[in-house]
């Protein structure tokens, strides 16, 4: 019988997953500790407090968590698109999941002002203001869309 998870009631996560981030691969942690101020010795705690305290269900959050694992930087384009966000363009990041890409180019030099996001799961963007300690820093303009059923037929 399935549980409400979707998986069988025998389902054991622990078997495919660490429930507990042990260590947070660069460049995520420096931006933790040098954006967000969390000492290195707390990463890996912050982050699992955060999960358990906004109450989501584990399994997939921690498949996001992979999320952690920053790509826009690696891009040839990386460096242009930060010379042009610090001299007045925009970016916007679709799908933007927690936010992470654009803390990242915030934590390299251009302004929160500059950048926009967007996700279609609000309680990601949310999760992101308490993961990198910015509610009151961030201005960029973090959203989700609104619509309804009938919108979609």
């Amino acid at each position: 019988m399935a549980s409400q998870s979707g998986f069988p009631s025998s389902y054991d996560p622990s078997k495919y997953y660490d429930p507990e981030i042990q260590t947070v691969r660069e460049p995520a942690r420096t931006i933790f500790e040098e954006y967000s101020k969390i000492p290195n010795e707390r990463i890996a705690n912050h982050i699992n407090e955060v999960v358990r305290l906004c109450g989501i269900d584990p399994l997939p959050m921690y498949r996001s968590i992979q999320i952690l694992e920053l790509d826009l930087h690696r891009m040839s384009i990386y460096p242009e698109i930060l010379e042009r966000v610090k001299f007045g363009d925009k970016f916007l990041d679709l799908g933007c999941a927690l936010g992470q890409e654009l803390r990242h180019l915030v934590h390299d030099g251009a302004p929160s002002t500059n950048l926009y996001g967007c996700d279609l799961t609000p309680d990601l963007i949310n999760v992101g203001y308490d993961l990198f300690n910015d509610h009151a820093t961030l201005q960029s303009q973090l959203s989700s869309p609104t619509y309804s059923t009938t919108s979609l037929i």
